[in-house]
């Protein structure tokens, strides 16, 4: 039965986390699932083909939110009376499902195939999610290609990302970002002290929001040292 703190969670979940959303509209039982899992992962047997689950059970902050309301980490307990009141299991999402804006899942490429395949891709999942390694260990560097768009900002064409065990994938945002070009300006400490650290805060900025994009994506926490960016496309200023 829906709680008043069920649909809260629910509606927190869908701007947390947009594309579970997706996934719940492809998998109706997926949140049902994972409340489990986060209750008591020793109890639940994750089939390795479940692909959805498998990443989704491996994003700790959700789980942990999905224990928000009932769970004492302080011991260890659940307050069972605030089970039924908060736990999102047992539960009919398909009216909320229909109301609920479906994002379009970010389109990568892996190597040398032609063809969009989605970040559930079986190969990216059982190489980082599915093996002892974490993905934001396995994760080695990240190169942003920038456009500048005639001479106004900078936005993104896409991400390439390296992985340790020598998988590349080219990742392209589902949303526009804009950029200022004094990202394209070099400056000593020594030539202007001022202007070199207002352009080292603006670089740090930008990795930063790279980053938390991909972080966001279930990528793990990104190394900023690890993420490089050059502009490779150039759009003419009207005359």
């Amino acid at each position: 039965m829906w709680t008043s703190e069920k649909l809260a969670k629910f509606v927190a979940i869908s701007i947390r986390w947009p594309m579970l959303i997706n996934d719940l509209y492809a998998e109706k039982n997926l949140l049902h699932d994972l409340q489990f899992i986060a209750l008591d992962s020793s109890q639940i047997e994750i089939e390795a083909d479940n692909l959805k689950l498998v990443f989704w059970s491996k994003q700790q902050e959700l789980m942990d939110f999905l224990k928000v309301g009932f769970y004492n980490p302080d011991d260890n307990s659940i307050d069972y009376e605030k089970l039924k009141i908060y736990a999102l299991s047992d539960l009919n999402y398909d009216k909320l499902i229909d109301i609920s804006p479906i994002n379009t899942l970010p389109i990568v490429h892996l190597g040398n195939n032609d063809g969009g395949i989605s970040r559930y891709d079986e190969h990216i999942i059982n190489s980082k999610l599915n093996t002892n390694t974490d993905m934001e260990n396995a994760l080695e560097h990240v190169h942003v290609n920038l456009r500048n768009f005639k001479l106004w900002f900078l936005d993104i064409l896409d991400i390439d990302l390296y992985f340790k065990d020598g998988t590349e994938i080219q990742y392209e945002p589902s949303e526009n970002y804009n950029f200022s070009t004094a990202l394209e300006e070099h400056v000593s400490p020594e030539e202007d002290p001022h202007m070199y650290e207002a352009l080292k805060k603006e670089v740090h900025d930008f990795k930063s929001m790279i980053a938390s994009l991909l972080e966001e994506e279930g990528y793990g926490k990104i190394d900023l040292n690890s993420i490089d960016y050059e502009v490779v496309e150039f759009i003419e200023p009207n005359d």
